[in-house]
Formats: structure tokens, sequence, C-alpha cells
């Protein structure tokens, strides 16, 4: 535009010296200033062909990331209750048992013995107690004589509780269903009740545990979803916050929360390491092209498209979420904002959008044809 002027200013400035060389006097030099000064202002700056997106409500998700592990929803390891000699076991490594399913049979000879020693003597606990009672009734045994019938029958009770407990602490049974681990004992090897015998997980539900900063300590609560990706697979398991932590690390400055994730397949198993995204916040925005935002300094700015001219607005932004950029403040639904050739604008330059351009060039080409 500033060479246009230039050349229109060097041109009046040769006519007109022409002119008064030649004695042509005003009448040409008026021609010719009235036809330049038209010709200048009819070419006024050209609109800039750009190309626009419209300013759309998105919902976006605010998430936070974090690395944590796993650890099956329930795991205990399997001891015996009591010391003795293996005469059987039963432990299938990497398979799943119901709950009472028999692992290890210790040795139990002699506690069977002592139980049957019990069991006979409660029969006659028992009968000694019936026929002291139908003596009480005909009058013939004093009511003492039928209390100690009976204290005898609740002690011989007592002592079959006791004999059975010993037979049945002797059979080593899983105490829920799970999956088994692995074990290193053999038939005729003595364990010791310290003697971890193998290990039981149950796997329908993986806890999978980290931490957050202490800032995100009043937006977390149980319920949140969340899902995770294990360090060696792309696979995505979904789950919830189970439970927040309490009590927030006074030198690391966070805070412990475990999740719950689905596992049907049994694929997660105590001790991995997984990638989660915690989601914090879901919420309808407006929401543009990342494109469109043009940083300056602190500030960010869009243009927007508004009577064939560029309109520069501040705008305050949020999130990044897949390329668009959400917008809270300073932009309304249904704007149309340019995302092209933004070096090169001010606010208050014409512009058109490409599709508008297009189809302006299409029309002489149409008309021409025969």
């Amino acid at each position: 535009m500033q060479k246009g002027i230039l050349a229109v200013a060097c041109s009046i400035a040769v006519v007109i010296g022409i002119g008064t060389a030649l004695g042509l006097g005003g009448p040409l030099v008026d021609r010719f200033l009235t036809d330049e000064a038209d010709e200048a202002g009819g070419r006024g700056a050209e609109p800039q062909s750009v190309r626009t997106a419209g300013a759309e409500r998105s919902e976006i998700v605010e998430q936070f990331s974090a690395v944590g592990n796993t650890r099956a929803i329930r795991s205990v390891d399997i001891l015996a209750r009591t010391a003795g000699v293996v005469t059987s076991f039963d432990i299938p490594g990497g398979t799943r048992v119901d709950a009472g399913y028999p692992l290890v049979q210790l040795d139990d000879r002699a506690e069977r013995a002592a139980l049957r020693q019990v069991q006979a003597r409660l029969g006659d606990a028992q009968a000694t107690a019936d026929r002291t009672v139908e003596l009480s009734d005909r009058n013939v045994a004093a009511d003492a004589s039928v209390d100690t019938a009976q204290a005898d029958l609740d002690l011989v009770l007592a002592e079959l509780d006791a004999a059975q407990v010993e037979v049945d602490d002797r059979t080593i049974v899983a105490p829920f269903a799970g999956t088994v681990g692995l074990t290193d004992i053999e038939i005729g090897a003595r364990v010791e009740p310290t003697d971890v015998i193998t290990t039981l997980d149950d796997l329908s539900q993986i806890e999978v545990i980290f931490n957050l900063p202490e800032s995100l300590f009043l937006r977390v609560e149980a319920g949140q979803a969340l899902q995770a990706v294990g360090t060696g697979s792309d696979r995505i398991f979904q789950g919830e916050v189970a439970i927040v932590g309490t009590r927030i690390d006074p030198v690391a400055r966070f805070f412990e929360v475990r999740g719950l994730l689905d596992n049907p397949d049994g694929i997660l198993t105590t001790g991995m390491l997984m990638n989660v995204d915690l989601t914090l916040e879901t919420r309808d925005s407006v929401s543009v092209p990342e494109l469109a935002i043009v940083n300056v300094g602190e500030e960010s700015v869009v243009f927007v498209l508004a009577d064939g001219e560029a309109q520069e607005r501040a705008v305050r932004t949020g999130l990044l979420q897949d390329g668009s950029v959400e917008i809270l403040d300073g932009l309304e639904d249904g704007e149309s904002v340019i995302v092209t050739g933004l070096q090169a604008i001010e606010d208050g330059d014409p512009v058109e959008p490409e599709d508008t351009a297009s189809d302006q060039e299409a029309v002489p080409a149409a008309e021409a044809a025969p």
C-alpha cells in the first residue's frame, strides 16, 4: 500500500513538472490529478483469504496422570496352623481354585485317634445324662446328680470340638476363591506354622495404588472414574477410585489413592506397573482448534471473523484436548475464528474465508464458458 502511494506521488510530481515546462497549464494537470486520485482510492487493500473454524461446545475431560502398582483385591500367604509332616498336596500353581479347596494334607493319624476316643466317651456321657434325668423324673435320683451328669456331658462335647479342630488343622484349604501361587514343599517334608506353603490371590478385581500431589486432595473422592494401561501393553482397564488416603506425607507432600480395576480375564496380577489417568472433572465448554490461538506474552488472543474483518479478541484458555483448546472466557459458541495466516493479520484487516473466495473466482470462469 505504501509503495502504491509513493508511485502515485511520483507520477503527480512528474506530470506537474512536464505540464509546467510545456506551458500546458492547469487543465491537463487537474485532469491527471483527478484520475490518479480516483484510481488510488479504488485500489483499497485486498481482503486476505483465510481458513476459519467455528467455536463449538464439546465435552472437556480434566484428567491427572500418575504411575501406580497393582495388588490383588485379596491376597494371603498360605501357612500351616500347626507343625506336621506333609502326606499329600495338590497346589496347581497359576490355577484358580474355589474356597475350601484342599491344598495340603498333614499327617493326622494321632489326631483322628484322639477324636475317636472322645466320640466314644461322648456316647457314655450322653447315656449317663439321659438315665440320670429319667431317674430324677421318677424321684429316684437327686437333682444334684442330674447337674453333675449334664456337666460331664458338656465337658465331653467341648473335648470333642477341640479334637475336631486338631484334625481339621491338618488339612490346609483355600480360605477364599483365588489363584494359587507356586510352592517348594514335597511329600514327607515337615512344615512349621511360620513356613509359607504357597500364596493365594483373588484376581477378580485388581487394586491399583498411586500417589497424588497435595494440591488435588480436595478434588479426589471415591467413585471418580479412572483408567490404567500396563507398561508392556496397550490394553486399557477401566475402574474407579475406591479409597482416598486420609493423610498427606509431610515430606513428599503427596497422599495415597487406591482404585479398583475390573480384571475379568485375569490378565492383571500383583506387582505390575500401571500408567493411571484419573478423571477429576467432566464439563461442557467452548473450544477452538489449537491453531487459532496466538500467544502474546502472557496473553492469549484469537482473531474472530466478523463483517469481513479480523477482530482481535483476548481469551482465557483452559485445557488442551485432542488438538482443541478450551476457552473459559472471551468467545461464544458459534463464532468463527481464523486459523491460517495469523502472522500477517492485524486487528481490523479485511479478510474472507477461502470457500467464499473460491466461489467468487469461479463465477467469471463460468460466465466465460461458451
